[in-house]
């Protein structure tokens, strides 16, 4: 799970940055569009209860999870270039379904498997590499966004008059690139949404992970 974590997080953190500097939205409208991502979790994980209580089995059910999730990054990478309507945002609605259905069924398969002495102990291991996914997701998000994102502002802005200053401060603060102009701030999008799509790629391979990993999951009759 903590693979599937990593996975929304990391997209969680980019997606305000992308509105921010695409769009010079505040930073609680370019919050906003993590909405659709939180109401997947819930409908995600409910849905999960559902079908498991239904069927009593729940390993298909998270291998697909990872499966369902990928969409949201493999539209994120395809669609999200820097021009994004209000709709566009429900992109990231199977990213958060996907997860809350993993949460869900790796809970339910920790707890069907496990002898009840156990449980908590389980409990609180899966919390613990939960939390190694929120950090390593961040973590590598955000490395991955600035190397790239630098890497791009050197070469295309080489010979612009100033460019060491506006790489140095676009690269420490995200919201410097709205107060930028013309055809130099066009530039600096331009560069920073592809750095974006390192991260989606990032969380792809994260939700892929995920599936494979489930693969190796005992199935049990509940």
């Amino acid at each position: 799970m903590s693979s599937q974590i990593f996975a929304q997080v990391s997209m969680m953190f980019c997606v305000p940055l992308y509105f921010q500097v695409t769009s010079r939205d505040s930073a609680a409208g370019a919050g906003a569009h993590l909405v659709p991502a939180v109401m997947g979790n819930a409908v995600g994980g409910l849905t999960a209860g559902a079908i498991v209580k239904k069927t009593g089995r729940y390993k298909s059910l998270t291998v697909s999870a990872g499966l369902i999730a990928s969409v949201t990054y493999i539209l994120l990478y395809l669609r999200w270039n820097g021009s994004t309507y209000i709709l566009e945002s429900l992109y990231i609605l199977p990213g958060g379904f996907g997860t809350g259905v993993a949460q869900g069924c790796v809970f339910v398969s920790m707890t069907a498997l496990l002898d009840p002495a156990h449980v908590a102990m389980a409990t609180g291991g899966l919390f613990l590499f939960s939390n190694f996914g929120i950090t390593g997701g961040i973590t590598a998000s955000n490395a991955a966004l600035g190397i790239k994102f630098r890497r791009l502002l050197e070469r295309r802005l080489s010979g612009v008059a100033g460019a060491e200053e506006i790489i140095r401060q676009a690269t420490s603060d995200a919201r410097y690139i709205s107060t930028l102009q013309g055809r130099v701030r066009e530039t600096v999008v331009a560069c920073y949404v592809e750095g974006l799509k390192g991260t989606y790629l990032l969380s792809l391979t994260g939700s892929l992970t995920a599936s494979v990993i489930a693969l190796t999951i005992r199935g049990h009759q509940l």
